[in-house]
């Protein structure tokens, strides 16, 4: 474990080190694979602040504090790390793996095979209409279907009824089939 302690503003004295040290030991039984430990030191006037940056078990934990005296804020400041470091203990000791109740065993593989789907094919008689003819003979009601052979394109072609009485021309082209 490497502990490196900086003052900014601040001479950092043997005893503020040994205050650190010994806060370093009691924080080490709720966490015992502590990597690397930054304090941070500083004074402003009247105010003496405290920070800390801890990494253990591939964690980062960061906590400040800030008194009126130094050693206030060290204890201050290990309290509130050791309130994190024994919250992510804590996580990771009571991990408890939920277990979706959508999932279940099957004993058996389940084979799902498709239903044979019926279809029914009728012979229509095609036309020859311009779409102008096509669309006078077009039934009213929504989702009416009309086939007819456009004599100017030589093709056969499909005129329907929308749901809002609008006429949708489907003019089918024949493509190459993809290999």
């Amino acid at each position: 474990m490497k502990v490196k302690i900086t003052g900014r503003h601040l001479v950092v004295t043997p005893t503020i080190k040994k205050h650190i040290e010994t806060q370093m030991d009691r924080l080490e039984r709720y966490a015992s694979k502590i990597d690397s430990v930054q304090v941070i030191l500083q004074v402003e006037k009247f105010r003496h602040m405290a920070e800390i940056v801890l990494s253990f078990n591939h964690t980062i934990v960061q906590a400040k504090a800030a008194t009126n005296e130094m050693h206030a804020a060290i204890d201050a400041l290990f309290e509130k790390v050791a309130t994190q470091v024994r919250r992510q203990q804590d996580k990771l000791n009571h991990h408890k793996v939920k277990r979706s109740p959508r999932l279940r065993q099957v004993d058996e593989p389940t084979v799902f095979e498709p239903e044979p789907v019926a279809i029914q094919t009728r012979s229509v008689s095609v036309y020859p209409l311009s779409v102008e003819a096509a669309i006078r003979e077009l039934g009213e009601e929504a989702g009416a279907v009309l086939i007819f052979r456009n004599p100017t394109l030589k093709r056969t072609q499909v005129l329907r009824r929308l749901v809002d009485g609008s006429v949708e021309h489907l003019d089918p082209e024949l493509k190459p089939a993809k290999r």
